[in-house]
């Protein structure tokens, strides 16, 4: 049970906790079916589940804020994205308006734009 950390394995099903009709059905995340099958339905994700929750209490309780070279980062990201947005509406109005192009294409050529110009990993490497 690697989140509570118990050497024993559970038994699913298990009687069920006082007031809580169900509960001995629940499965968390990480737990490893050793016999058996099971049909699953997935309840919470996030910050909803046991582990989220205590990693919620953790960065709650660690004071880690966001550092000046990462809001200064994240500022530039913003700028770039509101950028990237303007002149893709833009350049749609160009083209469809002005140039008299496919409404189809144009729009396939914007998409293009926005993905290209929006940095999607930058967050992830500053993280690291």
């Amino acid at each position: 049970a690697p989140l509570t950390g118990e050497p024993l394995p559970w038994s699913v099903p298990r009687p069920d906790k006082p007031g809580e009709n169900g509960s001995g059905k629940v499965m968390w995340a990480g737990m490893t079916v050793v016999q058996g099958e099971a049909f699953c339905k997935v309840t919470h994700t996030g910050l909803d589940t046991e582990i989220g929750k205590a990693a919620a209490l953790v960065m709650a309780n660690s004071g880690v804020q966001q550092g000046y070279f990462e809001k200064k980062i994240m500022d530039v990201i913003k700028m770039v994205i509101f950028l990237t947005l303007a002149l893709t509406v833009i350049v749609f109005c160009i083209q469809t308006l002005v140039r008299d192009q496919d409404v189809h294409d144009t729009l396939i050529m914007c998409l293009s734009l926005i993905i290209g110009a929006v940095p999607i990993a930058l967050p992830l490497v500053i993280q690291e």
